[in-house]
């Protein structure tokens, strides 16, 4: 792999973009910091390029939790765990629309699990790559469907990011999720130190690949 280029983005990281190109397979790519998804608008764990989260970050007793996914993806979900919706209208313009906010948390729940369209098999497959018990997905798809509406959803994904959020290998644990239900592709990491792609397979079977 050889860098070939910068790549400005109007959306999601702050700064150029690296474009590298496969001189064996004559194709190029984008690389995402960590915590981005491809395309993301927004990260979907709050933490620095090399993937760290803050120092700030609270520690596992600590109620506020929720710090490590302020300001990206989910807030919406957490939005609308406490009924907070967004608006469905607003002369000065913002981006918190409630189609937005509706839209992204279909995204969620199929994301982490919870869908009830989802087959037992697929639910099992997340469960897995998140390292949440089943049994917790099930109740709060059950949930979804005894009490449908935006805040059940949310309430939903609330309980499965508060048993997420301090896991080893959250980032990579979320983006490997959202591949298995179909939102990307393979989510590769860059190991910089061997020049070469390493696949996320490794959640599958519990363990972590050797560090970047």
């Amino acid at each position: 792999m050889v860098k070939d280029h910068l790549r400005h983005r109007k959306t999601g990281p702050t700064h150029p973009l690296l474009v590298v190109r496969c001189q064996t397979h004559t194709c190029g790519f984008t690389l995402y910091p960590p915590g981005y998804t491809p395309y993301g608008r927004e990260a979907v764990v709050t933490c620095d390029l090399s993937g760290h989260f803050p120092l700030s970050a609270p520690d596992e007793t600590s109620e506020t939790w929720s710090h490590v996914f302020k300001g990206t993806y989910f807030e919406a979900g957490l939005d609308a765990a406490i009924g907070k919706s967004w608006h469905r209208e607003c002369p000065d313009g913002t981006d918190r629309w409630w189609p937005t906010q509706i839209r992204r948390l279909g995204v969620m729940i199929r994301w982490l699990g919870v869908d009830p369209v989802l087959d037992e098999e697929q639910r099992e497959e997340i469960s897995v790559a998140l390292e949440v018990g089943q049994l917790l997905l099930n109740e709060c798809c059950q949930m979804i469907m005894t009490q449908p509406g935006y805040r059940s959803r949310g309430q939903a994904v609330q309980r499965i990011l508060s048993s997420l959020a301090h896991r080893p290998c959250l980032i990579d644990r979320l983006l490997l999720s959202g591949h298995l239900t179909g939102l990307w592709g393979v989510p590769y990491r860059c190991d910089t130190q061997f020049g070469m792609l390493r696949s996320p397979s490794f959640l599958k079977s519990g363990t972590r690949s050797p560090p970047i």
